[in-house]
């Protein structure tokens, strides 16, 4: 019972995690069409903000999943 409330812990974790990932992602792809339209002159800056930004959320997002995975593991789901 406790290694099942464990696993449904981390599922259910992961996936918030996963689903704020993907809102941030979806925040930032906005606001980087809003700034391009403000000023389409900075578009490369706006660019390289917007990669490395997204390639830090993405990082935390993987690190989630393993932790997840590691957590199923050693609980015995798989």
């Amino acid at each position: 019972m406790a290694a099942a409330v464990k696993i449904a812990g981390a599922l259910i974790g992961g996936g918030a995690g996963v689903g704020g990932a993907g809102a941030g992602v979806g925040s930032i792809g906005g606001s980087m069409c809003e700034a391009t339209a403000r000023q389409p002159e900075l578009i490369t800056t706006i660019r390289v903000q917007f990669f490395l930004a997204a390639a830090i959320i993405e990082g935390f997002t993987f690190l989630l999943l393993v932790l997840v995975m590691i957590v199923l593991v050693r609980n015995g789901a798989f």
